[in-house]
């Protein structure tokens, strides 16, 4: 029992004040060097800390036990498991969180790498907690301003007083990595785009960015390796995706052409027609044809709105398009597929606490131009990784397909079927 439940508003304020508290304060350094002297498992002392989430540092103790289990079961209701991950064998969600399991099946933590390994499943811990918390904007007064409180706290654990791992670039990857995981209850995301639609243009653009890359890629595999590039398959399979793949495409649609009309140059519109590139790039016959498809027959007027401003650009994105179009020689989201991005993040984390990792955020792998004074490692690095911790046996799937891997040629031919349409 967790005892009379806090308002909406208050709940989420609560949870911002005391993450903000543990995240500024020297805390998770002190957790971290915390475990018990001499205990022959750091690691165990850590997970129970998760579970109950509360944790003694420094003579004080951090307690989310009620804002995060407020929080869980706010979301829970709406549709949206985000700590726990479902279990495809068992058919039921984990009993232990992700960031437990994480710590529970990687190698022991022991030697001289003690504090730096804790201090990465601490911050992964809290990074699932700020995937929750950014779940919850909507019970803000303003959702925008409560978007923007998140960014805050993620710039806090992503700061001096952690790991020093590199987790994400801003507040909507975050939204995009929380729902990114199977969820057998699919109600949730009609009513979470519904909010989504509510942010201001900004956040809107940003989150559309990162949702194309992730959507694309996550459909790029999936029309590879589940459907047979039966593109009908895939949509009768993904309702829930396409509307989410709409917005992202129709957001980036209307930006693209503002730039154009505002007299920008093709260095100034290359993001955005990245973006397009990879909504478009699973199916470009859903967002190109006359006809918007049965998926997507609800959103019949957006999806005109969507084409004809696409089709009206259409010479100057072929050319954007053809510039992007994945080669060997060098890194392109395009050529980068998977399941879903809780996975890479997963993979992610395992390789860094057993062997040297590119400390770089995942929104490297998904989209280009990803610029920031601490990004000097390659990703094309860390994808190799990957996709070698992937194809392990034991990771491979009914299919025996990996759960991510790194196809150039694919990516190119996605990339040609979005030109081949547009110039028909």
């Amino acid at each position: 029992m967790r005892g009379s439940s806090w308002a909406p508003r208050e709940r989420f304020d609560v949870a911002c004040e005391t993450l903000e508290d543990a995240l500024q304060q020297p805390w998770r350094e002190e957790i971290a060097e915390g475990a018990p002297r001499g205990s022959a498992d750091p690691a165990a002392w850590l997970r129970n800390g998760m579970r109950a989430h509360r944790f003694r540092a420094g003579g004080r103790v951090i307690d989310l036990s009620r804002a995060v289990g407020e929080m869980d079961d706010a979301t829970r209701r709406d549709g949206f498991h985000i700590l726990h991950a479902w279990d495809p064998v068992a058919h039921r969600f984990r009993e232990d969180s992700a960031p437990v399991l994480l710590l529970t099946h990687v190698r022991p933590v022991v030697g001289q790498n003690v504090r730096r390994e804790l201090a990465l499943q601490l911050d992964t811990y809290f990074l699932f907690v700020l995937s929750l918390l950014v779940m919850r904007v909507w019970d803000a007064d303003d959702p925008d301003a409560a978007m923007d409180r998140v960014s805050a706290l993620l710039e806090l654990l992503q700061g001096p007083r952690g790991s020093g791992r590199w987790f994400v670039v801003g507040v909507p990857t975050l939204l995009s990595l929380a729902i990114a995981q199977y969820q057998p209850d699919e109600r949730g995301y009609d009513e979470l785009l519904a909010r989504v639609r509510t942010l201001n243009a900004h956040h809107q653009l940003e989150l559309a960015r990162v949702n194309a890359a992730n959507f694309g890629a996550h459909l790029r595999w999936g029309a590879r390796w589940m459907y047979e590039r039966d593109m009908a398959r895939m949509q009768a399979d993904n309702v829930v995706d396409y509307p989410w793949v709409m917005h992202s495409a129709s957001v980036l649609a209307r930006e693209y052409d503002r730039l154009v009309q505002a007299g920008a140059d093709a260095s100034g519109t290359t993001a955005i027609a990245e973006g397009l590139l990879q909504i478009l790039s699973p199916d470009p016959g859903a967002l190109l044809d006359d006809v918007a498809p049965a998926v997507l027959a609800a959103l019949e007027e957006e999806h005109r709105e969507c084409r004809e401003t696409l089709f009206r650009h259409k010479a100057r994105l072929i050319g954007e398009f053809v510039s992007l179009r994945p080669v060997v020689q060098k890194y392109s989201p395009l050529g980068f597929h998977f399941n879903f991005l809780h996975n890479v993040l997963t993979a992610v984390l395992s390789l860094t606490l057993s062997e040297p990792t590119p400390n770089l955020p995942l929104n490297a792998l998904l989209m280009g131009g990803v610029r920031a004074a601490r990004l000097a490692d390659s990703p094309e690095v860390l994808v190799h990784q990957l996709t070698g911790w992937a194809s392990h046996p034991s990771r491979l799937d009914t299919r025996r397909a990996p759960l991510m891997l790194h196809d150039v040629a694919w990516g190119a031919e996605c990339c040609d079927s979005v030109i081949e349409r547009l110039r028909d």
